[in-house]
């Protein structure tokens, strides 16, 4: 909620060191997005790498204005009537520079804690440990709406072209993305009103979100055309492992940053997030290594392991005790990485695994948060919850899975929609030609600007063009 400030007095000290904490926390989600444009390049193979890397900014630079403009105020208004979708009262956030805004810790009645501006200025206050300048919130969830698409695009890679993609990421902005935040982190929200639902940074909103919109906008794109697919490789491995420690770093300011606060659950929270990464990427790989047979040490495995156990902790960060972080990287690691193998089963091409770390990841997440929140770990930071199975409370983890179901059905069914109808406008078609797709991304869609100097040569030889043909047949 919003709280309006005497614009002839400063701020409180605290609020104002919670918007400098916040501040430095955005500054760290940048460097997520550049995290996630490497990871998602190193893996592509290179006449496509520099789309890859490029996407995730442009599409950045389409989201951020709009959802400063319209998107916040139908995410974080709390004066409309809808439980679905919230108003236009803080459009083009108007009336927002001078006011302060308080998170709604779940299911904590606001209205009864705070009052005045008063009741800011009292350090025991709940609300203290809580508030930030308004503006700068808006930046912050701003920033998770981008990360949200950035991750879901990197299903386009080898074969999806730019125009409809942009087209579909404005009208997922304000049909998809708007009203599950909506219903999660707003207070009329009918998720928040109805189910009493741990999420403190985005299990639902951005996980749950970006894996599902990711499969069936795969699903649409359909298979890479064989000779695409032939002796692949991907392009800089080295932008992989780069692009993990940029992706860890942001991920500090992603779980630490949603408390909006420094103190003592701000220091949980940060051996949560490292501690589960970790764990799932040693996980990931051992699996790899002892299962499967592979005998050697993949670090691509443990990469994408590590990226798994920052989504599994996302909702439970600021909730569960560090001891169960082991538990959820462990089957974060082991799960994620058997769903890989889903899509073959499913004949979807998620050429990044975006279904299986994000998706199963944000699933795995939100389900342990019912079983391993504890009450006594949320007071460290002033939030007063009724815990998980920890504290007998039982019903949480039923409260998780209908909260999952929703959000997983919805994004499903729009998400569908909005594809399906993108697809068959006039020029709009979501899939490069099969000349195009040879060509590469690179060329086709970006026009010729590649990550090096790379170009080929030769793009299909022909062994007869070198005699080889001739020599093998001497041979025999």
């Amino acid at each position: 909620m919003f709280i309006k400030l005497d614009e002839t007095l400063p701020p409180p000290s605290h609020i104002v060191l919670n918007t400098t904490f916040t501040i430095l926390c955005i500054s760290l989600l940048i460097l997520l997005l550049l995290g996630i444009s490497l990871f998602y390049s190193g893996l592509t193979q290179r006449k496509s790498t520099f789309q890859q890397l490029g996407t995730p900014f442009i599409t950045t630079a389409i989201i951020f204005p709009l959802w400063l403009c319209f998107g916040y105020t139908l995410c974080f208004s709390n004066s409309g009537p809808s439980h679905y979708l919230g108003n236009f009262e803080n459009i083009g956030l108007r009336y927002l520079s001078s006011s302060i805004y308080v998170s709604p810790i779940t299911n904590t009645n606001l209205t009864q804690i705070i009052q005045s501006t008063d009741d800011l200025a009292n350090l025991s206050s709940p609300a203290a440990t809580q508030g930030v300048l308004s503006l700068v919130h808006a930046v912050f969830q701003g920033f998770f709406a981008c990360i949200c698409c950035a991750l879901a695009l990197g299903c386009i890679v080898d074969r999806g072209r730019l125009f409809p993609c942009f087209i579909f990421v404005v009208c997922w902005l304000f049909l998809v993305y708007c009203p599950i935040c909506y219903w999660i982190w707003n207070e009329n929200g009918w998720i928040y009103k109805k189910l009493n639902v741990l999420d403190i940074a985005g299990g639902h909103v951005v996980h749950l979100v970006s894996g599902l919109t990711g499969f069936v906008y795969s699903w649409f794109l359909d298979y890479r055309s064989d000779k695409t697919l032939l002796y692949y490789r991907a392009s800089n491995l080295g932008f992989v492992v780069i692009g993990t420690c940029m992706l860890i770093s942001g991920w500090i300011g992603f779980n630490c940053g949603s408390l909006y606060a420094v103190n003592l659950l701000t220091v949980s929270a940060l051996a949560n997030t490292l501690n589960c990464s970790f764990i799932a990427g040693l996980s990931w790989f051992c699996l790899d290594y002892f299962m499967f047979g592979i005998k050697r040490i993949s670090i691509v495995g443990f990469c994408s392991g590590c990226v798994a156990g920052l989504v599994a902790i996302t909702p439970g960060t600021a909730f569960v005790p560090f001891w169960a972080t082991f538990i959820i990287g462990n089957m974060s690691g082991v799960l994620c990485n058997l769903a890989t193998r889903f899509k073959y089963w499913v004949k979807v091409d998620d050429a990044l695994d975006i279904f299986a770390i994000h998706f199963i990841g944000g699933v795995i997440g939100n389900l342990l948060t019912g079983l391993f929140a504890d009450k006594n770990i949320a007071k460290l930071g002033g939030i007063d919850i009724d815990g998980g199975w920890l504290n007998h409370n039982y019903i949480q983890l039923l409260d998780q899975f209908l909260s999952t179901l929703a959000v997983v059905a919805y994004t499903f069914f729009m998400s569908f929609v909005l594809l399906l109808i993108i697809n068959k406008i006039p020029y709009c078609q979501l899939r490069v030609t099969p000349e195009e797709e040879l060509k590469g991304m690179d060329e086709s869609q970006i026009g010729s600007e590649y990550i090096n100097d790379y170009i080929e040569f030769i793009r299909e030889i022909d062994p007869s063009d070198y005699g080889i043909e001739s020599q093998i047949s001497k041979s025999d």
